[in-house]
């Protein structure tokens, strides 16, 4: 065991100090990722006072420091969003097909050279490097001040109204508000993911490649524990739990060129059918979707257990116990 281990469960008494109020706003948004921006340019435009506390280096959140290189949901969005993509568009950092056709993909150094320009523009005052570490409120529980640290230390700041757009809640639970973290049953809580950028690939030889995996995925069916026939869209990831085991099926037709609105949720296109054989000793004792509306259908005979999706909308998670 670390001797210093007991130690870690320790307290201290830090000494009082006086922290100086840094900047006074109308508006004070804390986090500057997606929402946080379209918060800060907005409140600007109105003519608010309004400052915004980042605690990456950059402005983007998920688009930009996390890499994510793919809008979601922006078809059905005008205004901010829109303006966005025209700017990313404007200064080459939106990606298109061979045939013209713009995409979801982006060049996130180009998206963050974008957000720091139209928050500039509409006058957000812009603080980097910063984290929200406490929260002030007074008798009626209104919050009256942030604390935050960052290289410039320990400072206050004031606002008229305060927007917590941390991603996390951070501001909230930093003011008292009541938060639940994970799933009800045993807290636990969705795996990180791995983002990654690959340059200098060409489109075509990747279709090909993908279409080549899956000829392989289906070739090697009879030796797996379990074999899917679905469309190519479709990605499906099998995970086990105890005497469950669990199908997850994820329909990529948003990222398939020229579908109505690409990728809007309302416009992904249904596909199907779904056709998934799975080696078992004994019958389930249940077989059940956890979205409602999805009824999967089941045989099972020998050693073969069959389930059968007519139609796949977006996602759907399949239980077999």
């Amino acid at each position: 065991m670390n001797p210093d281990s007991e130690k870690m469960f320790e307290t201290i008494i830090e000494a009082s100090r006086s922290t100086s109020v840094v900047n006074r706003s109308d508006v004070l948004i804390c986090g500057g990722g997606p929402a946080g921006i379209a918060a800060a340019i907005a409140a600007a435009r109105e003519g608010a006072r309004t400052s915004l506390i980042e605690v990456q280096g950059c402005l983007g959140g998920v688009w930009t420091a996390g890499a994510l290189s793919w809008i979601l949901d922006h078809e059905n969005k005008p205004g901010i969003m829109a303006e966005i993509l025209e700017r990313l568009q404007a200064g080459g950092f939106r990606s298109r097909l061979a045939d013209g056709t713009w995409t979801n993909a982006y060049d996130p150094e180009g998206m963050k050279s974008v957000l720091e320009e139209m928050c500039m523009e509409a006058g957000v005052h812009i603080r980097l490097h910063t984290r929200v570490v406490a929260a002030g409120v007074d008798e009626t529980k209104r919050l009256t001040h942030v604390i935050t640290e960052s290289k410039s230390g320990r400072e206050a700041w004031t606002a008229g109204m305060f927007v917590d757009a941390t991603g996390d809640g951070d501001l909230a639970a930093a003011a008292g508000c009541g938060f639940d973290m994970g799933r009800d049953e045993d807290g636990h809580t969705q795996p990180m993911s791995l983002m990654a950028l690959l340059t200098g690939l060409d489109a075509d030889q990747v279709r090909v490649i993908r279409a080549f995996i899956g000829e392989v995925t289906r070739a090697l069916a009879g030796k797996l524990p379990i074999s899917v026939r679905a469309p190519l869209c479709v990605d499906v990831a099998l995970r086990r739990k105890g005497d469950r085991s669990i199908l997850h099926f994820v329909n990529r037709a948003s990222g398939i060129p020229n579908q109505p609105n690409n990728g809007a949720i309302d416009e992904i296109p249904k596909v199907g059918p779904i056709v998934i054989t799975m080696k078992t000793t004994k019958p389930p004792t249940s077989v059940s979707a956890a979205w409602e509306g999805s009824k999967p259908k089941w045989t099972h005979k020998g050693q073969t257990l069959t389930i059968s999706l007519d139609t796949l909308h977006i996602h759907e998670a399949i239980v077999v116990l």
